[in-house]
C-alpha cells in the first residue's frame, strides 16, 4: 500500500454528488420541519440555523444537498402551497473582505435570476439587475434592493439562504452579514438561513436574530456511525474493511472516504485484508497524522504538542492538563498560573476551533472525531508514549474515585475507558481486571450515583465501539444489577 493519500489529498474535497449523499437524517429533518412550516404559510420557528462541525466532516455537501433538495421547480405543490428556492454563498470565494458585501448579494441575485426564470416578478428581476450591476462602492444600496426583494419574494415563495464556510470571515465581517443582510430578512419569519463554518458561532449580536437562532446543540455535525460506514464503502463496492477503516476514521467522512478509495485500488491489485494492514501500520499512522495536519492546518506547534499531549482524556480542567504538562513536557510549568493555562494553552487550543467548553461535562473538550484520530495515530506512531499518557489519566481518575466519591460513577466510566484503550495495544488480559476492580467501587456507590452510572454507561457510545458486544453488555447487566440491589436496599 504505497498510495495513500498525500497531503493535498487529504485537503482536496470531493465535489458533491447525491447518489454518494449518505444519512445526515436528524439535520435534514430540522430543516424540513422548517420548510414545512414555510410552505404552509405559518411563521417559521428559529429559521437561522448554524450547522457546525470539524473540517471534512461534511457541512459544504449537507448545504450542496439542500441546495439541491430545495431548489425552485416549476412543478404544481400541493394547492396553497409556498414553492421554495435556494441561494449558496460560500465565503471561501471571497479574497477581498472589502468586496465581500456586493460579491455575495451579486452572486445571490443572479441564482434567483437564473433559478425564477419566468416566474419571477419583472419589478423585482429588474431590481436585482440593478444589484448585480452595481460597484462595491455601492454597496449599500445593493444590499438595500437585494434584502427588499428577498422579503417581497417571501410572501409567494420560501427563500432558503445556504451561507458556507463562515468561519473564514472576520467577527466584525460576519457582524456585518448579520446586521445588513440576515436581521433584515429573518424577522418576517418567512426566510430560512442556514450558515455551516467549523465551529458554532458563540454569540449573535442582534436581538431579533438571536431569538430566531436554533439550539447550536442540535445542529452539530457529527461524524458517520459504524453503520453509515459500512453503507459508503458499499456504495464504492469495497466492503472487505469496513470495521478496519472505522477505526481509523471513526467516521470522519473524508478520512473515511479517502482510506475506502485507496484500499478499493489496492484490492485490485493485492489481496487487501486485516493481516495485509497489520504490515502497514506505521504506513496508516503517517496518514492520519495528515489529517490531523489537514485539521489543523495554521495551527502554531506549541498548540499542536499540547493538544497531542491531552487528547488522551475525553475531557479536562486546567488542573489535570497542569499535571500532564508537568509530567510529560517538563518541571517548568509547575511554575505557570491557572491564568496561563487558560489563556495561553487552552486560549490557544479554542483558535483551532476544536476544543470548547462542555456544558455537560462542565470541562473543555477536543472534537469527540479529532480526538480519537489522534489516539489511533499515538498509538501507531508512538505506542510507549501512549500507553504512558493513558496509564497517567488511568492513575488520576482511580486516586479521584477515593478522594471524591460524590463523583465516583463518572470517574469509573473514565477508568473503564482508559483500561480499554491501553488493552488495545498491551495485555488485553488486564482489561478483564480492571473492569472486575470497578465493578468492585460501583457496589460501594449511593443510589442515585449508580443510577447515574447506569445510565451513563448506557449512553457512551465510544465505550460500546471500545469494548466486546459481550463485554459491554455483561458490564451493562451488573451496573443494572448493582443499581437495582441499591433501590431495593433503601426502600
Amino acid at each position: 500500500m504505497n498510495n495513500l493519500p498525500a497531503l493535498a489529498q487529504v485537503r482536496e474535497q470531493r465535489d458533491y454528488s447525491q447518489h454518494d449523499f449518505l444519512n445526515r437524517q436528524e439535520e435534514l429533518r430540522l430543516v424540513s420541519k422548517r420548510v414545512e412550516q414555510g410552505r404552509s404559510g405559518r411563521a417559521i420557528a428559529q429559521p437561522l440555523m448554524n450547522f457546525w462541525g470539524v473540517p471534512g466532516i461534511g457541512k459544504s455537501w449537507f448545504l450542496r444537498h439542500l441546495q439541491h433538495l430545495y431548489a425552485f421547480q416549476p412543478k404544481p405543490l400541493t394547492s396553497g402551497e409556498r414553492p421554495t428556492f435556494t441561494l449558496l454563498f460560500d465565503f471561501r470565494d471571497i479574497a477581498d473582505s472589502s468586496t465581500l458585501m456586493t460579491k455575495l448579494t451579486s452572486e445571490m441575485a443572479k441564482q434567483i435570476i437564473a433559478q425564477l426564470g419566468l416566474v419571477l416578478p419583472e419589478d423585482s428581476k429588474n431590481d436585482l439587475e440593478r444589484v448585480i450591476a452595481l460597484r462595491p462602492k455601492q454597496s449599500a444600496q445593493a444590499i438595500s434592493l437585494f434584502t427588499n426583494t428577498i422579503n417581497v419574494l417571501s410572501q409567494t415563495f420560501v427563500p432558503i439562504l445556504l451561507l458556507d464556510s463562515v468561519e473564514l470571515v472576520s467577527e466584525a465581517v460576519r457582524d456585518e452579514v448579520e446586521t445588513q443582510i440576515i436581521e433584515p430578512v429573518i424577522w418576517n419569519d418567512r426566510v430560512i438561513i442556514i450558515v455551516a463554518g467549523r465551529r458554532q458561532i458563540p454569540r449573535w449580536k442582534r436581538f431579533e436574530v438571536r431569538r430566531r437562532v436554533a439550539d447550536a446543540a442540535s445542529t452539530a455535525i457529527e461524524p458517520f456511525d459504524r453503520t453509515t460506514v459500512r453503507t459508503l464503502l458499499g456504495k464504492m463496492g469495497f466492503m472487505g474493511l469496513a470495521d478496519e477503516v472505522y477505526g481509523l476514521s471513526y467516521g470522519h467522512p473524508q478520512t473515511t472516504d479517502l482510506l475506502g478509495r485507496t484500499f478499493k485500488q489496492a484490492a485490485e491489485r493485492f489481496s487487501v485484508d486485516s493481516a495485509y494492514l497489520i504490515n502497514r501500520q506505521r504506513e496508516l499512522g503517517d496518514f492520519l497524522r495528515q489529517v490531523e495536519e489537514y485539521v489543523l492546518e495554521g495551527t502554531k506547534e506549541e498548540t499542536r504538542t499540547n493538544l497531542e499531549l491531552i487528547s488522551v482524556l475525553r475531557y479536562f480542567r486546567v488542573d489535570p492538563l497542569r499535571k500532564f504538562m508537568i509530567e510529560f513536557r517538563g518541571e517548568q510549568f509547575d511554575k505557570e498560573s491557572d491564568a496561563y493555562y487558560l489563556k495561553d494553552v487552552i486560549g490557544a487550543m479554542e483558535t483551532t476551533n476544536l476544543v470548547w467548553w462542555s456544558r455537560q461535562h462542565r470541562a473543555y473538550v477536543i472534537s469527540d472525531v479529532v480526538r480519537r484520530i489522534m489516539n489511533r495515530r499515538l498509538a501507531l506512531t508512538k505506542p510507549d508514549y501512549y500507553i504512558r499518557l493513558h496509564q497517567k489519566a488511568l492513575d488520576m481518575y482511580l486516586r479521584w474515585i477515593a478522594e471524591f466519591p460524590n463523583n465516583a460513577s463518572e470517574f469509573i466510566i473514565e477508568t473503564i475507558f482508559h483500561s480499554a484503550m491501553l488493552a488495545q495495544i498491551t495485555d488485553s488480559g488486564k482489561l478483564g481486571e480492571s473492569i472486575a476492580k470497578r465493578l468492585d467501587d460501583a457496589t460501594k456507590l449511593s443510589p442515585e450515583d449508580a443510577n447515574t452510572l447506569y445510565e451513563q454507561f448506557g449512553t457512551d457510545k465510544e465505550l460500546e465501539d471500545l469494548l466486546s458486544p459481550e463485554e459491554h453488555r455483561r458490564l451493562l447487566d451488573e451496573f443494572a444489577n448493582i443499581r437495582d440491589h441499591k433501590n431495593q436496599t433503601r426502600q
